[in-house]
């Protein structure tokens, strides 16, 4: 019998989107790729965990509640700027 491991993440753990997210509510569309911390995880009703995304001046464009599969860790946070030079 196989079974899945859920990942999990920690409190101000660094994590990157497998997805994209539209923009709603105010927020800034989140690209999949995208660096964003754990800034809390919850485990009831089932785990998932609220994720912050900022730009380079630290400036939060989203927070979004997010399901285990649906964020991968990342070994260094990346800069939007250093993408793009």
């Amino acid at each position: 019998m196989t079974t899945t491991q859920t990942p999990t993440f920690a409190e101000l753990e660094v994590v990157q989107s497998k997805e994209a997210h539209p923009a709603a509510g105010g927020q800034a569309a989140v690209r999949a790729g995208q660096v964003g911390t754990v800034v809390f995880v919850f485990s009831k009703p089932r785990a998932a965990y609220q994720v912050e995304f900022c730009n380079d001046q630290g400036e939060t464009l989203a927070m979004l509640t997010l399901q285990p599969d649906q964020i991968e860790k990342t070994t260094a946070p990346k800069s939007p700027s250093a993408a793009q030079s």
